[in-house]
């Protein structure tokens, strides 16, 4: 197999597709039958760039253990965002997409004690790979304040980049502020100039931390810097009377400013979706 397919549930939970498309009898003792599979050729989006086919899955699924079925039903989210993740062993590399499972039906068949059922998955975006966006801090003293928003500063460090939305859909951003932050505050620039949202965490982290803002969860939390695992929910120290859930409205060039009240080098990591397309 060219690919490995795998997907991710709303709760970080992984489970390998590979064994489901290439054998009837896979891990989870279920006989599936694939019904109808169409893979990824890219003739998806009109010429602007919005419409597409839908990827679709279409499985069916018999077996006479029900504790065991209902194990692999329950691991889908049904009627919620999932991401299927795409490893091309050619390219050396894995792209996501965003799906929907959508639970048609099951029925018991009481004369040999099997469940029957079907699960079609839907596509929700074209194939995409997480973008990341490096912005670092300089120390700042003079009195220039680059926002756009009242604040009483003493010394500044200050940071910008430009970030790109090639989607012609709102994409969300994470951001992460890693290391010594002293109250991070952040705002976007439209292509046109046009400040769309702003934020700030009034919070302060050791180096040893960081502070992730996600837009797509709603979420912000106080992460272990060095792997990444959860130490606080800091929702509560958010301003606000600002955004705080920051997005990319539409297609084109973004210019991204972070400020922090301490005049020493904080990093911060801005993550989005590119697209992808696969040759």
């Amino acid at each position: 197999m060219n690919s490995v397919y795998t997907l991710i549930n709303s709760k970080g939970e992984r489970r390998e597709l590979e064994a489901l498309l290439e054998h009837p009898q896979n891990q989870y003792s279920i006989n599936f039958e694939i019904i109808q599979y169409k893979d990824d050729a890219d003739f998806e989006l009109n010429q602007q760039g919005i419409k597409f086919t839908p990827f679709d899955l279409i499985m069916m699924f018999k077996t006479q253990d029900y504790d065991v079925q209902s194990t692999f039903i329950n691991f889908f989210d049904f009627d919620k965002e999932m991401i299927l993740e795409k490893d091309v062993k050619a390219l050396g590399q894995k792209f996501n997409r965003r799906v929907i499972f959508k639970f048609v039906e099951q029925n018991p068949v009481r004369q040999i004690e099997s469940y029957q059922g079907q699960v079609i998955v839907t596509a929700l975006s074209q194939w995409f790979q997480d973008e990341v966006t490096e912005i670092v801090t300089t120390d700042v003293t003079s009195s220039e304040y680059t926002l756009t928003y009242p604040f009483t500063y003493g010394q500044l460090g200050v940071g910008e980049a430009i970030i790109n939305n090639d989607f012609n859909t709102r994409v969300p951003l994470v951001i992460e502020f890693v290391g010594i932050a002293d109250n991070p505050r952040w705002q976007i620039e439209s292509p046109f100039g046009t400040v769309l949202y702003r934020g700030q965490i009034n919070h302060t982290t050791t180096a040893a931390q960081k502070i992730t803002i996600d837009s797509s969860r709603g979420t912000v939390e106080l992460r272990n810097a060095a792997d990444n695992s959860f130490i606080d929910n800091i929702f509560q120290d958010q301003d606000f009377t600002l955004e705080t859930w920051t997005f990319m409205d539409f297609k084109g060039d973004y210019k991204f400013i972070i400020e922090h009240d301490i005049g020493s080098v904080l990093k911060c990591d801005i993550r989005y979706r590119k697209i992808r397309p696969i040759v």
